[in-house]
C-alpha cells in the first residue's frame, strides 16, 4: 500500500470542540430515548416466596400507567404487608371513589395476570381526610403455609405455629435469649427475697416463608444481638430442627434462619445465553444510558447455599482483565460469547486477532475495528490509549458546558494471543523486538490505569501466565482474571493461580481449580464478588458460526435455538462505523515490520505513522455501507493488501509438484 496525501490538519482544540458538540447533542437526546429492555435470568431457579410476590406488586404500583390499568385511581395509596402465611395489600382510595368497585377491579386485574386468587375485605382504617381503605388478601398455598414446615420437621412446624412454647425453647437452648431487667416505678424490681428480677426474651418471629430449597424464619433480634450470635448458634439450631441451618443478615435488626429440606439443583448440561438475559438497546442513546451496566457474561456457579447463581464480569466496576487457558479448554468459545454479548448490549469492540479474523466476522454489531498482525495490533493498542486521552480532554470541555457525565459508549479492546505476541518479541535476539515489547507493555499499563473512568476496557488473552506473556505490571493492574479450564500449575511462580490471583485468594483458588475436570472444556476459574469461584461457562453464539451448519449438527437443540435467537437480536442492534489502518506519507513500504519502538535515537519510523481510515460510509438509513476502494485496508476483505509479517521470499524456495 502506498501512502495517500494528508488532508489539511485541524487544530486539536477544534477537534475537541467538534467532538464535544456531537456528545452534547447526544446527551440532550437521552431523556427522550426510552430504556433498553432489561435482562431476565433464564438459567437460575425461579424466585419463590414473599420476596417475589412483593417485588411484582412494587413493579405494578411504581408504574402510574400500570396502576391505572389495574383499576387504582390517581391519588391512591397502597401498603404491602406480609404476615405469616399471607400477602396483604391495603389500599386507600381518594374521596369520590367507591372502595368496593376499586377492590373488585384490582382483584380482577391481578387474577388475569395469574397472580392467584385474592379475597377483598373492608378495612376500618381511614385516611387523614376520611378516605376509605380496603384489603386484598391471598393465603399462601391455599391458606396452609404450615405444610412445608411440617415437612421440614416437627420442631419447625411447632416453631411456625407457636405451639408448646417451641420458639422460646429453641431460641433459649441455642443461646439466643436475653434476660432484661424488670422495671417498676423507674427502678429495677426485686423479688420477695430481695434479688433483682429479670424477664427472659427471645427474638420475635416477623415472618415465615419458603425459599428455593426449604423454609425460613425471619426474626427480629433482641437489643444487643448481632448476626454473629446467630452464626455461632447455627450448628445447635441444625441439631434441634433436624435440618441444615444457615443464617442471613437482613435489613437492620432482622435475621433469617433458613432450613434446607431439598437437594441442591444441578447445573444444566448446556449453559445457554439468550438475548433476554442481557440489555438490548435499539439506539445509541439507549446504549449510552446503560453504559455502566454492561457485562461480560461468564456462566453459572453453585453458591454456598446450593443455589445456582449467574456469574458476570462488569467492566465498569472491575476494569480490565486477563484471560488464560491452554488450547482446547474453551477459551476461544468464551471470548466469542463475550464479544457477541458485549455487542448486543450496545458496547463497541476493537478486536486484535493475530489468527486473521478467526474470532468474529465483520458484521458483528459494535465491532469498530479488527487488527490481524503485530504491527496493526500495536497500532490499535496505541489507539486505545489515544482514545482514552481524547475522552479525558473532551470530558473537560463538556464539564465547562455543564454536560456531565460525558455520554461515552464503552469500548472493549479484546486482544487474543496477547501473551504469545509478547513472548515472541521478548524472546527475540533482536534488541528492537525486545524494546517493542516494552513499549506495548508501557502503553497497556497506562491505559489500564485510567481507561475505566472514560469507558475504555482491555481484555488480554494468553495461553499461559508466564511473566514473559503477562508481565507483573499487567497482571497486577488487572481488575479481574479468568482461567479457562483446569489451571496449569507450571513450575514455581509460573503456575496460573500463583501468577494471577492475589495472595489472599491463592489457596482457595488452587483448591477450586483442582475440582475442574482435567481436559474438559466449558469451565472457568475467576475472581468474583471478592473471592475465587468456578463457573460452568455459557456456550454462546457469534456471527460466522451459523446454527444451520452441519458442523454444529451434534449440538443440543436448545443450544442451536439460543444461537438463532441471539443472531436475530444482533441483527437489530445499533451498528457502528468501522475503521482500519493505511500507510501515511512517512510510512515505509515494509510497514508490517514496524512497532511502537522508535529506535535508539527515538527518531525511527513506528506504527504510529499508520493513519486511521473509515472502512464504511453512512448510508441514507443511517447504517454503515462498506467503501469499495477501502477494502484494501480491511483485514477481513479478500482485497486486504497485507495480512501478515514481511517474508524473505527472495531467500526461500517452495517445493513444486512435477
Amino acid at each position: 500500500m502506498k501512502g495517500a496525501p494528508e488532508a489539511p490538519r485541524v487544530s486539536q482544540a477544534q477537534l475537541l470542540e467538534q467532538r464535544a458538540d456531537e456528545l452534547e447533542a447526544l446527551f440532550h437526546r437521552l431523556p427522550q430515548a426510552g430504556d433498553a429492555p432489561a435482562p431476565e435470568s433464564e438459567n437460575r431457579q425461579p424466585t419463590r416466596g414473599k420476596d417475589h410476590v412483593v417485588e411484582r406488586w412494587k413493579r405494578l404500583l411504581s408504574d402510574p400507567d400500570a396502576a391505572r390499568a389495574a383499576g387504582l385511581p390517581a391519588g391512591s395509596r397502597v401498603w404491602l404487608e406480609t404476615p405469616p402465611g399471607a400477602m396483604v395489600v391495603r389500599a386507600q382510595v381518594p374521596r369520590g371513589h367507591a372502595r368496593n368497585a376499586v377492590a373488585r377491579a384490582l382483584k380482577t386485574h391481578v387474577a388475569r395476570m395469574s397472580w392467584g386468587e385474592y379475597k377483598a375485605a373492608p378495612c376500618t382504617l381511614t385516611g387523614d381526610s376520611g378516605e376509605e381503605q380496603f384489603y386484598l388478601i391471598k393465603r399462601h398455598s391455599g391458606g396452609d403455609l404450615a405444610t412445608p414446615f411440617r415437612v421440614a420437621s416437627t420442631t419447625a412446624a411447632k416453631f411456625f405455629a407457636g405451639e408448646d412454647r417451641m420458639r422460646e425453647r429453641v431460641l433459649h437452648t441455642a443461646g439466643l435469649s436475653v434476660d432484661r431487667p424488670v422495671i417498676r416505678g423507674g427502678r429495677h424490681a426485686l423479688d420477695d427475697t430481695g434479688k433483682p428480677m429479670y424477664k427472659r426474651i427471645v427474638p420475635e418471629l416477623m415472618s415465615a416463608d419458603e425459599w428455593d430449597r426449604g423454609v425460613e424464619f425471619v426474626l427480629k433480634m433482641c437489643p444487643g444481638q448481632g448476626i454473629t450470635d446467630f452464626e455461632k448458634a447455627a450448628e445447635k439450631l441444625s441439631s434441634m430442627f433436624r435440618r441444615p441451618v444457615t443464617v442471613e443478615a437482613r435489613d437492620r435488626d432482622l435475621v433469617a434462619i433458613r432450613l434446607t429440606t431439598k437437594a441442591a439443583p444441578e447445573l444444566p448440561k448446556s449453559v445457554l445465553l439468550k438475548p433476554s438475559m442481557l440489555y438490548r438497546p435499539a439506539t445509541a442513546e439507549q446504549a449510552v444510558k446503560i453504559a455502566k451496566r454492561l457485562v461480560l457474561p461468564v456462566g453459572l456457579t453453585r453458591a454456598a447455599d446450593g443455589s445456582i447463581q449467574r456469574v458476570d464480569v462488569t467492566p465498569a466496576l472491575t476494569p480490565h482483565g486477563v484471560v488464560v487457558g491452554l488450547s482446547g479448554q474453551g477459551k476461544s468459545r468464551w471470548i466469542r460469547t463475550a464479544a457477541s454479548a458485549w455487542a448486543l448490549q450496545g458496547g463497541w469492540l476493537a478486536i486484535c486477532d493475530p489468527k486473521g479474523g478467526e474470532l468474529v466476522d465483520r458484521w458483528l454489531p459494535g465491532c469498530a475495528h479488527i487488527a490481524t498482525n503485530t504491527a496493526t495490533i500495536s497500532r490499535t493498542l496505541h489507539w486505545a490509549r489515544t482514545e482514552m486521552q481524547s475522552r479525558l480532554a473532551v470530558q473537560d470541555v463538556l464539564k465547562k458546558r455543564g454536560v456531565s457525565p460525558a455520554p461515552f459508549q464503552p469500548i472493549l479492546v479484546l486482544c487474543d494471543e496477547f501473551g504469545q505476541m509478547l513472548t515472541e518479541l521478548i524472546g527475540s535476539t533482536d534488541a528492537a523486538d525486545q524494546n517493542a515489547a516494552k513499549e506495548i507493555v508501557r502503553v497497556v499499563v497506562k491505559t489500564m490505569q485510567v481507561g475505566r473512568s472514560v469507558g475504555i476496557h482491555l481484555a488480554l488473552i494468553s495461553q499461559n501466565a508466564k511473566v514473559e506473556s503477562l508481565p507483573g505490571t499487567i497482571a497486577q493492574s488487572a481488575g479481574w482474571r479468568l482461567i479457562a479450564g483446569r489451571p496449569a500449575e507450571g513450575t514455581g511462580d509460573s503456575g496460573m493461580v500463583n501468577r494471577l490471583f492475589p495472595s489472599s485468594m491463592k489457596t482457595a483458588a488452587g483448591e477450586l481449580g483442582d475440582t475442574i475436570p482435567g481436559g474438559q472444556a466449558g469451565y472457568a476459574l475467576l475472581d468474583w464478588n471478592g473471592g475465587p469461584v468456578v463457573a460452568k461457562t455459557f456456550y454462546g453464539y457469534t456471527p460466522g458460526e451459523e446454527p444451520e451448519s452441519a458442523e454444529f449438527a451434534d449440538l443440543p437443540a436448545e443450544v442451536l435455538q439460543s444461537w438463532r435467537d441471539m443472531r436475530t437480536a444482533l441483527q437489530s442492534s445499533p451498528p457502528v462505523r468501522r475503521f482500519g489502518w493505511r500507510p501515511g506519507p512517512d510510512t515505509p513500504a515494509d510497514w508490517q515490520a514496524l512497532s511502537l519502538y522508535a529506535g535508539k535515537k527515538g527518531d525511527g519510523p513506528t506504527v504510529k505513522s499508520l493513519v486511521p481510515v473509515w472502512l464504511d460510509s453512512v448510508g441514507p438509513d443511517g447504517r454503515p455501507v462498506p467503501i469499495p476502494e477501502h477494502r484494501v485496508y480491511d483485514p477481513l476483505s479478500d482485497e486486504y493488501s497485507s495480512s501478515g509479517e514481511p517474508l524473505d521470499l527472495d531467500l526461500h524456495l517452495s517445493p513444486t509438484a512435477l
